[in-house]
């Protein structure tokens, strides 16, 4: 299998992925993708001070899923949940990380 196969395979409902729709900013319909969703907890330690915990929901999704143009500002639904896209991160690979914001 070839590196999209394994991307695919990955992104896959059956296996990790989730379903999601992208909706581009001004838009109403959104575009289907299927990607991975983690909510991971991260400390945080300012400064030196008291370290806290922090969550950065991100959706991993194939590049080529994505709707041309996928920018900051977009939304990306999840269930009944409809998440801000901030940060759009292409890694050069087939693969780009979606860093979203909860509402």
């Amino acid at each position: 299998m070839n590196i999209q196969g394994d991307i695919a395979a990955l992104m896959d409902v059956d296996i990790f992925g989730v379903a999601a729709r992208v909706t581009r900013a001004g838009q109403t319909v959104g575009t289907k993708v299927a990607g991975i969703y983690d909510d991971e907890y991260e400390a945080v330690d300012p400064r030196g001070g008291i370290p806290f915990a922090v969550s950065q929901p991100r959706f991993v999704v194939a590049t080529a899923d994505l709707p041309a143009g996928t920018r900051e500002g977009d939304a990306l639904r999840i269930g009944s949940t409809t998440y801000t896209i901030r940060v759009v991160q292409a890694d050069g690979t087939g693969v780009t990380t979606l860093l979203l914001e909860k509402p």
